[in-house]
């Protein structure tokens, strides 16, 4: 009943059935009285549960068919919070401005972790659906609290994030510059599927630049660097398949080739260009 009397008022707005947004009035006032009446601690708990409850729906939701192929691993497991795939994307949708908000919100809080943590979650999820404002703002955001808590691991991701990001806008010198630096971040945090991904896509990178054999040379270190990623290695080899045969070396292309091949059956990938990003 309060919520419709508002709505009546305009003080709220009711975008769709459920959801309501109040006025930039309303919502100053709400904020002017929080902090007059509600305790500080009080507040950051209640922050703290907010941002909470994104990080775990977020991640449950993504799981549903947009989780990146190399990701820094979960602090805990993804919990059973959906009623299938239609919702879980239904609500990955529905949230996303407040997905960002709370991203920008646990940044500028000094919440380090948890702000790099969720744009990661999201990352698969703004690449696929190309929201790149709302991922570029998330992966800056991620950066920045990253940084302040000296966490190379978090910074390499949200390097790696804008990469890929900024190869999609056509920024492809920006995008290697990300690369190098994502690279250089999972190197010193021992992630050793992040370091393999890395110089694949920076092999596609030099692809894009027309330095085909500096692109087979990154792709030939992703290889001899990967350790166990066996979807990667598939990509990799796929990839030098198709440099060799543009190099004028079919015998090279024909040993990539059968390599793929063979990770084709194990992983049950079909590439659908010759330079994937690992995303």
């Amino acid at each position: 009943m309060l919520l419709r009397a508002l709505d009546a008022a305009h003080l709220v707005e009711s975008p769709h059935p459920g959801r309501y947004h109040p006025h930039d009035l309303l919502r100053e006032y709400a904020a002017e009285r929080a902090l007059a009446e509600i305790p500080e601690p009080e507040r950051a708990e209640a922050l703290d549960r907010l941002l909470e409850f994104y990080l775990d729906h977020a991640g449950a939701a993504t799981a549903f068919g947009y989780p990146p192929l190399i990701r820094v691993a979960r602090d805990r497991p993804v919990g059973d919070l959906f009623d299938g795939r239609d919702a879980a994307l239904a609500w990955l949708e529905s949230e996303r401005a407040n997905l960002v908000a709370a991203v920008v919100r646990a940044a500028e809080t000094d919440r380090h972790r948890t702000a790099w943590r969720l744009a990661d979650e999201l990352r698969g999820r703004l690449y696929q659906r190309r929201h790149l404002p709302e991922w570029e703002t998330t992966a800056q955001a991620g950066l920045r609290a990253a940084r302040r808590a000296a966490d190379p691991l978090g910074a390499a991701a949200m390097r790696h994030g804008l990469a890929t990001l900024y190869r999609q806008t056509g920024e492809v010198r920006t995008s290697l510059e990300h690369h190098q630096a994502a690279l250089e971040g999972y190197r010193r945090a021992g992630f050793a599927e992040g370091e393999a991904g890395m110089l694949m896509n920076l092999a596609t990178l030099y692809d894009d630049l027309g330095d085909m054999r500096r692109a087979s040379e990154w792709l030939g270190r992703g290889i001899a660097r990967d350790h166990g990623l066996r979807l990667v290695e598939c990509r990799t080899h796929h990839t030098l398949a198709a440099l060799y045969r543009r190099l004028g070396c079919p015998e090279r292309a024909g040993r990539h080739i059968a390599d793929a091949r063979r990770l084709h059956a194990e992983t049950g990938y079909r590439p659908a260009a010759a330079a994937w990003p690992v995303d």
